[in-house]
C-alpha cells in the first residue's frame, strides 16, 4: 500500500489551493504506475476537489494537484478535511490495478 500525506495544502494567488504530498510505493507495488490522483478539501459547509499527477512521472515520490475551482470561501490559517485517492496500474502478463485512499486534517496556508 502506498503511504501517502498531505504535506501542501495552501492558497494559490489564483483563488485556487494547491494541494501535494509524499507518494511511497511499497515493495509490491514497485512495478505499478500511479495513473490517477484525486483529492476533495472540506471546511465548513465548503467543498472543493481537484485532480493531481505524480511528480517525475507515473512512478514519482511526490504528488502535487490543484483545485478545480477557486475556493473562495475557504478560510486560510484554518484546518481542513482533505481526503486523497490513487489509481495505480499495471500492464503484461500480470496486469492490474489497485486504488487507495488517505485523509488527513491540515491547515489550510495563505498564498506566499
Amino acid at each position: 500500500m502506498p503511504l501517502s500525506q498531505f504535506t501542501t495544502v495552501q492558497f494559490l494567488a489564483n483563488g485556487k489551493i494547491t494541494v501535494g504530498g509524499p507518494f511511497t510505493l511499497t515493495d509490491p507495488e514497485q512495478d505499478m504506475r500511479v495513473a490517477d490522483v484525486h483529492f476533495v478539501l472540506v471546511q465548513g459547509q465548503n467543498v472543493v476537489d481537484g485532480a493531481g499527477q505524480a511528480e517525475g512521472g507515473p512512478g514519482g515520490t511526490d504528488w502535487d494537484g490543484e483545485t478545480s475551482t477557486e475556493a473562495g470561501s475557504f478560510q486560510a490559517n484554518q484546518p481542513v478535511q482533505a481526503v486523497g485517492w490513487a489509481l495505480l496500474t499495471r500492464s503484461g502478463a500480470t496486469s492490474g490495478y489497485q486504488m487507495f485512499n488517505w485523509a488527513d486534517t491540515v491547515e489550510l496556508k495563505p498564498a506566499a
